[in-house]
């Protein structure tokens, strides 16, 4: 009689993802303390199923966060500071004008690799959501000396270098409504080259987008340059020097004066 062929069912191979280990798949789950299997339908422990998930883990990495405990990576993820949300504010600064001489003065005062600056004969903008902001002065008496210029493209002024503040929490419309009102608080009249210049209002729009003060040696020379001008703008007044002269005066007869016994 012809042999009748009876058909071979092969069983499924085991379907592991690229990098696993056949000989790392666990058959059964064991005791920690023994090592049996467990009975059918008793569920594992916690350090049971640790062993597990290390057990199955690929062989071509080591362990990662999620993968002893099976809690998400998400959650082990640090949350975000001030620093990684809201909207980066940047603060742009120039050499004052496109002379070469004021560029190699800033050079020397406050190069961009040192440490210490000592100042300079600096302009600066801010940029913040995309646009930047800064302080000029203007012909008309009611124009707002506020302008709005390209980040680190003012054509009036040499880029020197960028200066990275805190981000600012504020909404979009909440840093419009600043704008305004600066626009309207910086006149292109009352610009002052020492006293009130670009720099003070980028020192200003910071302050109020809550990222804290610029850096002093942006506008150190300007504080400098106002204060010797303190002392010395009495001294140009009408009248400075006749009271002057009369005080010396006082001074020469009280000395010529015979002292009383």
């Amino acid at each position: 009689d012809t042999p009748r062929l009876e058909p071979v069912v092969e069983s499924p191979p085991n379907v592991l993802s690229p990098g696993w280990s056949s000989a790392a798949a666990p058959t059964s789950v064991a005791d920690q303390q023994t090592g049996d299997p467990l009975p059918p339908g008793e569920p594992p422990t916690t350090l049971q199923v640790m062993n597990n998930r290390t057990a199955m883990m690929p062989l071509d990495r080591t362990p990662r966060p999620g993968d002893l405990t099976g809690q998400l990576r998400d959650e082990f993820a640090p949350l975000p500071g001030e620093d990684e949300i809201g909207i980066p504010v940047s603060l742009h600064v120039y050499d004052v004008s496109h002379e070469a001489l004021i560029q190699r003065l800033n050079s020397v005062l406050a190069h961009r690799r040192s440490p210490l600056k000592f100042g300079g004969v600096f302009h600066a903008g801010v940029e913040v959501a995309g646009l930047e902001w800064c302080f000029g002065a203007t012909a008309s008496q009611t124009a707002t000396g506020v302008m709005c210029v390209d980040p680190k493209a003012d054509p009036a002024h040499h880029f020197r270098q960028t200066v990275s503040l805190k981000n600012t929490q504020l909404t979009e419309e909440e840093i419009d409504n600043i704008i305004t009102r600066l626009k309207q608080e910086y006149l292109g009249r009352d610009y002052d080259l020492l006293r009130r210049n670009c720099c003070h209002f980028a020192d200003d729009l910071c302050q109020r987008l809550g990222v804290g003060r610029i850096p002093g040696w942006v506008y150190r020379l300007a504080r400098l340059g106002a204060r010797i001008d303190n002392v010395v703008q009495p001294l140009r007044r009408p009248g400075s020097r006749e009271s002057l002269r009369s005080s010396e005066d006082l001074g020469a007869s009280n000395n010529s004066a015979p002292l009383l016994a």
